[in-house]
């Protein structure tokens, strides 16, 4: 298998023919373990192969899947929403229980309990983790193999399995992150829950002799919202005349648990909102002459880093697209954030 070169001139990396003739060859060589498993076990969905990945630490990247051959599509739309083309979250996946020393063993399904058990096996090269094979079943359409048959399986393929993780691996040493090479989403299990506001109509206060006030206004706002913020364990990220409060999900909960999301949702950031529009409210009365109002927007979603430091994610991008296309409500939610919370869409508290 051929790897692109190193080359200063600008290339996309996921169009890159090698790149795609490895990603190919390697998923053929998967396909002789697919159909062995599928004749073992009619509970047999496919199979993932997973790649380690550098910069995000604590994921894993979803290289490559297969299908089961002559099941029906439907028994892994679950796998193509949530995992193909994703990174995932080793610390809320069996993914992750697997390398941390569950090889080689049944393992429930985190982010799919109720319907998929998984049975995976790592790839090292010199004592470092390069990559592991995951096979799902489920559990309603067929009898599990023993553990001694899938042992016996994984030995029949255990070469070409070696090949493909020195290829993988060798292909992710090419570049800082296979995953951001690839274009792969981030993982689809939540980290936080984000509130954004928006002070209405701060632009015309701000170009007219109310300016004064407006400086004024928002320097005992920032201070009332710091203390606030502050006192939720949050982080405050400043975004000019508007802020957003990242309220991460504590590390008890159980992120592909919507109960344990609600439950912290409703004792967390339900009061912080009500206490921002309190707060406010009586803080506004003392600018009768500037009038100010906020808006808020409700987000949940998966936060990362991006190459300075800074949080970005999708949901960032969500919460702030909500306020454009209700620029008249007081209080929006992402359709996450809405599910989460029991909220209409445009309920105000």
């Amino acid at each position: 298998m051929s790897l692109p070169h190193q080359s200063s001139e600008l290339s996309r990396f996921k169009t890159d023919p090698q790149v795609q003739s490895v990603l190919a060859e390697t998923q053929q060589q998967l396909q002789p373990l697919n159909e062995d498993l599928a004749a073992e076990s009619t509970a047999f969905n496919g199979i993932v192969y997973y790649g380690t990945e550098r910069r995000h630490y604590g994921t894993a990247n979803a290289l490559l899947s297969l299908d089961a051959p002559d099941i029906a599509t439907e028994r892994n739309d679950f796998r193509r929403q949530n995992i193909d083309n994703h990174r995932v979250d080793l610390a809320a996946t069996a993914l992750g229980r697997t390398i941390r020393g569950q090889n080689g063993l049944f393992v429930a399904s985190e982010m799919n309990t109720s319907n998929h058990m998984t049975w995976g096996h790592v790839s090292k090269i010199k004592d470092r983790v390069a990559g592991v094979t995951q096979f799902a079943f489920s559990v309603a359409d067929g009898t599990l193999p023993s553990n001694r048959k899938m042992d016996a399986i994984w030995e029949k393929h255990a070469s070409s399995i070696e090949d493909i993780a020195y290829a993988l691996d060798s292909l992710a040493s090419t570049t800082d992150s296979l995953g951001d090479s690839l274009e792969l989403l981030p993982p689809t299990t939540p980290t936080a829950y984000l509130v954004r506001y928006d002070i209405v109509n701060s632009t015309e206060a701000a170009t007219s002799d109310r300016y004064g006030a407006l400086r004024s206004y928002q320097a005992k706002w920032d201070g009332e919202l710091s203390k606030l913020v502050e006192s939720y364990g949050s982080t405050l990220i400043n975004e000019g005349d508007g802020h957003t409060i990242v309220i991460p999900l504590p590390p008890y909960t159980d992120v592909n648990s919507a109960l344990d999301i609600r439950m912290f949702g409703t004792s967390h950031i339900k009061p912080l909102i009500e206490k921002m529009q309190l707060s406010h409210q009586e803080l506004a009365a003392l600018y009768s002459d500037l009038d100010p109002h906020i808006r808020l927007s409700i987000g949940l979603g998966h936060l990362e880093e991006d190459l300075h430091g800074k949080l970005t994610g999708p949901v960032m991008f969500e919460i702030g697209n909500m306020m454009k296309q209700a620029p008249h409500e007081p209080i929006t939610y992402t359709e996450a954030a809405q599910k989460a919370l029991l909220f209409n869409k445009k309920t105000s508290i």
